[in-house]
């Protein structure tokens, strides 16, 4: 293991352990501030769902934005959305961003229909290559209401 690699494991093993951040010294420094980021995913995906208090057969909107935080452009990036089976999602198919820049964002949308009163865990999820990114999860309560899930609005 090279003298670079191992002082980087050893700075994630601190990370983990330390209670407190601890300053790890590069090795091979010659006097100058050496700095570095480790971006695991340059993708971040948010959700929000609205109004999310509905009563059943009523026709919610689900928003992801998906942002790219990295340096280069990310190409057909496909953002689903994952709802247990007593909710009624519109369209059904992942939607494709087809180029997302540097920085830049992009906003997708699902129409929702709770068929039976409770509160069911939803989230979207982005996929580009292998990396596949999960929203934090959102409530989507349904309280007693009339009909069922007729057609959706037109997302």
């Amino acid at each position: 293991m090279s003298r670079v690699a191992r002082a980087l494991a050893l700075a994630i093993a601190g990370a983990v352990i330390a209670p407190a951040p601890t300053p790890v010294p590069a090795l091979g420094a010659s006097g100058a501030a050496v700095r570095g980021q480790v971006v695991v995913s340059p993708i971040t995906i948010e959700l929000v769902i609205s109004p999310s208090t509905a009563p059943a057969g009523t026709w919610v909107t689900a928003r992801a934005t998906v942002r790219n935080l990295g340096p280069a452009t990310i190409a057909k990036v496909a953002v689903r959305l994952r709802a247990p089976s007593g909710v009624v999602l519109r369209p059904t198919t992942p939607k494709l961003v087809r180029s997302l820049g540097p920085g830049a964002s992009a906003v997708v949308a699902w129409s929702l229909c709770g068929r039976r009163p409770g509160a069911d865990l939803v989230f979207a999820e982005a996929t580009f290559g292998r990396v596949v990114i999960d929203s934090t999860a959102r409530l989507l309560t349904v309280t007693a209401g009339g009909g069922g899930c007729g057609p959706a609005s037109g997302h």
